[in-house]
């Protein structure tokens, strides 16, 4: 029994949901090593995403 701790990485995404769509809209991307280091900061957009039913996402536009 060893506890390992891998990774640790995360990803944070800034986005814009249209509920009455059911879509949303990728801004910007922000990838953080296990530092908490900006790794990478990705501003390619991506629009019109649909929600898939049951996923976190569809979690996040209930909550919204």
């Amino acid at each position: 029994g060893k506890y390992v701790k891998t990774g640790g990485k995360e990803i944070l995404q800034f986005m814009s949901i249209n509920c009455s769509e059911y879509e949303f809209d990728v801004k910007q991307t922000i990838f953080y090593d296990e530092n908490g280091n900006i790794i990478k900061n990705d501003t390619n957009q991506n629009y019109g995403n649909k929600v898939v039913p049951g996923s976190v996402m569809a979690g996040i536009f209930e909550g919204v």
